[in-house]
């Protein structure tokens, strides 16, 4: 059917014009749905405009709760790091404490306290123990300059720190004799002469300390040793 002379649409299919009734003028009208292109209401907007901003936040704090993990990952590395050094040099301390080679009667241990040993061994087996040189070994804690505690080996009149991190109390040595069983010094005294000559394994309790993002983490750690001096055929 031919359209009417009165009615024509635009080249888009948009809009068109109809004449009005009785010789009224034209009027526009909207096309149909088939010529329009919908668009997004402001609600809409809004809604995604929030959906987005909540994704984002949930993504920067779980970038942030992986940057705290990651933090205290590093701390927990550095801290068994130190850890591990300072058991190594102090278990092969432990491990030599009584070394005689000429069977001269080289006293092991001079002091075996809670937080105190004193060793000594002929290291270069010459029948006799010098003083004032690695032959005697005091391992025990000290305080730091800035504040807490550390692990301080002292050769001869030479200290050095090989542990930091550890608060007053976080050092502890522990006795046993050839049968396992724990010999205790008495508060910070040392072992009896005859407990000392019984002492065959000695424990090590560290407690480090770490701070990161203002907070206090406590890392525990236990290590030990035999005098080879004190086992069977060992010299």
């Amino acid at each position: 059917m031919a359209r009417s002379a009165a009615e024509h649409r635009d080249a888009r299919g948009g809009l068109s014009v109809k004449g009005g009734s009785q010789g009224g003028p034209p009027c526009l009208v909207k096309g149909g749905a088939r010529g329009g292109r919908p668009g997004f209401a402001l609600v809409e907007l809004l809604t995604a405009t929030l959906i987005g901003g909540l994704a984002l936040g949930a993504a920067i704090a779980l970038l942030q709760a992986h940057g705290a993990i990651a933090r205290r990952s590093q701390a927990a590395i550095e801290t068994v790091g130190a850890a591990g050094w300072a058991q190594s040099i102090t278990a092969r301390d432990l491990e030599l404490a009584g070394a005689d080679p000429m069977r001269v009667g080289i006293a092991a241990l001079l002091h075996g306290a809670s937080d105190r040993v004193v060793l000594q061994m002929d290291r270069n087996g010459d029948g006799a123990i010098d003083e004032a040189s690695a032959e005697r070994v005091t391992l025990s804690w000290g305080p730091s300059p800035g504040g807490g505690g550390r692990l301080v080996r002292s050769l001869g009149g030479q200290s050095m720190a090989i542990a930091d991190g550890i608060p007053p109390g976080g050092l502890r040595f522990r006795y046993f004799d050839a049968e396992g069983s724990e010999l205790v010094p008495r508060g910070t005294a040392s072992l009896g002469a005859r407990e000392l000559e019984a002492v065959c394994h000695i424990a090590l309790e560290l407690t480090f300390v770490a701070r990161f993002a203002g907070r206090e983490e406590r890392f525990h750690i236990v290590s030990g040793a035999a005098l080879r001096s004190r086992m069977p055929g060992g010299t």
